[in-house]
């Protein structure tokens, strides 16, 4: 546990404009849950509404468990609080003044797809010249940004922090915290259509993570993606760099990209300089991870990071928890993505999927969940994810729930057989659709999981593997 003092409650209550009550103690960590609170460490319980339940019924529990001081609307007698009208807020206002007080180069990232490759791709790199702090987990939203910023170490000299989001404003709550130097946009994509309507509204909400950028700033972009190219040419007071692959114009161009089974290599071209860093690898195979990476190189050469770190820094990544875990299983590979699913990641995830069988010349079998927060257009969405694993040459298709089975209906309408298609509309036990699988499977062929964490598709990858192992 951190026992460094962050501030005191009368610092923190002039930084979000709120009234202390009780003594001026000091603060060491900050928490949202009472269960963590802990007896001697200094602790401010902040009491957040949520849609469910409201953090001001677990006042009592978080002082009991050890909380020193609250942030709150409404405090219990003869206790020591901060008293204000929106407790998120005020959480953003106070880490937005602490973190004002630590001289830190930030790297804000956000996007559809990409922004937790992208962001440990760039913690890699910076960790070469810096000694950098970056998002953990998924704290990456209006609640766990703030608590990201209060656990940056002393001695850090770079944060790299990622940004999600699912409504407009709230990258703008999060930049206001951050106060980013550097900033990428992975791409713009479908995710969020529910709430937003159209990629052009998250693109703007993306745009967000500019809102409090200076002449000092840059902003580097997927030039690949046609959203973000258009606006190249707006917002002039600050610097923008595009990264592609396609995009012949694009600042730095990734070039000669090839599959090496567990890693892609490639090269880069610079075109400020007119020249080609060669032999880039990074530890991850697809075209979309390229795609990233080749951002991250723009945004560290553009900080002053030289082109040996940062190939450095590239092989130093590792994946993180359900995304894109390649193993053995006996004579099989499998390919586990389980943490989320957009249409732009499956298509990608199907590419790659494709590639990785074709090297070893062996089948592809992709079992897929369903895309959520794509309101009107989520039939039409699976349907064209769908078509995309037929030509792509994705051989079996295995659909988890009612929306996903519209990826087989897309694919078998584009070509693909029906007798490879196996639709499970329903749900079910995990155990039919491993059978399903297993029963599919000749040697050597590699099998993708893809689908949301919602979905729980691991339970399927835990039921196969124990098929697998027992053969």
């Amino acid at each position: 546990m951190n026992k460094k003092t962050l501030f005191t409650l009368k610092t923190a209550a002039q930084w979000c404009g709120g009234e202390y009550t009780g003594d001026d103690v000091d603060v060491c960590s900050v928490i949202i849950d009472s269960r963590d609170a802990v007896k001697d460490e200094k602790m401010m319980f902040v009491a957040l509404e949520g849609e469910n339940t409201d953090g001001h019924r677990f006042i009592k529990s978080a002082l009991e468990n050890g909380a020193n001081c609250v942030l709150c609307k409404q405090a219990p007698v003869d206790s020591n609080a901060i008293i204000v009208k929106d407790t998120l807020r005020a959480l953003g206002d106070i880490a937005e003044n602490y973190k004002k007080q630590k001289k830190v180069f930030t790297v804000g990232i956000t996007g559809s797809v990409g922004k937790t490759t992208t962001k440990e791709l760039t913690a890699s790199v910076f960790s070469k010249k810096y000694k950098t702090y970056k998002t953990d987990g998924n704290y990456n939203s209006v609640i766990g940004l703030p608590l990201t910023v209060f656990k940056m170490p002393d001695d850090c000299t770079a944060s790299v922090l990622e940004m999600g989001m699912s409504a407009r404003g709230e990258i703008s709550a999060m930049a206001r915290v951050a106060r980013p130097d550097t900033a990428i946009i992975t791409n713009i994509g479908t995710s969020h259509l529910e709430m937003l309507k159209t990629r052009e509204n998250i693109l703007r909400a993306k745009l967000e993570i500019t809102d409090y950028f200076d002449e000092g700033c840059t902003l580097v972009m997927n030039g690949d993606d046609p959203f973000l190219w258009e606006y190249r040419n707006e917002h002039t007071e600050f610097r923008k760099i595009y990264a592609g692959i396609n995009n012949g114009s694009a600042d730095f161009r990734a070039l000669n990209v090839i599959n090496e089974s567990t890693k892609m290599r490639f090269d880069v071209y610079v075109k400020a300089e007119d020249r080609i860093v060669s032999d880039v690898v990074i530890p991850a195979v697809g075209i979309h991870n390229v795609l990233n990476a080749v951002c991250v190189f723009a945004c560290a050469y553009n900080a002053g990071i030289d082109e040996n770190s940062i190939k450095e820094g590239f092989l130093d990544y590792k994946t993180t928890g359900m995304r894109q875990k390649i193993y053995g299983v006996g004579e099989y590979t499998f390919v586990a993505d389980c943490y989320n699913a957009s249409p732009e990641s499956m298509k990608a995830s199907s590419l790659m999927l494709s590639q990785m069988a074709k090297e070893k010349n062996v089948r592809s079998h992709a079992v897929l969940g369903e895309m959520r927060e794509l309101g009107d257009t989520a039939h039409q969405l699976h349907m064209d994810v769908g078509r995309a694993m037929y030509e792509n040459g994705v051989d079996f298709l295995y659909l988890w729930g009612s929306n996903a089975c519209a990826i087989g209906k897309g694919a078998i309408e584009a070509g693909m057989p029906k007798e490879n298609v196996f639709m499970f509309e329903s749900g079910g036990e995990y155990s039919l659709l491993s059978k399903t699988v297993r029963a599919n499977l000749k040697k050597g062929d590699t099998v993708l999981f893809k689908a949301s964490r919602y979905v729980r598709l691991e339970e399927a990858i835990e039921n196969l593997e124990g098929y697998l192992k027992n053969i």
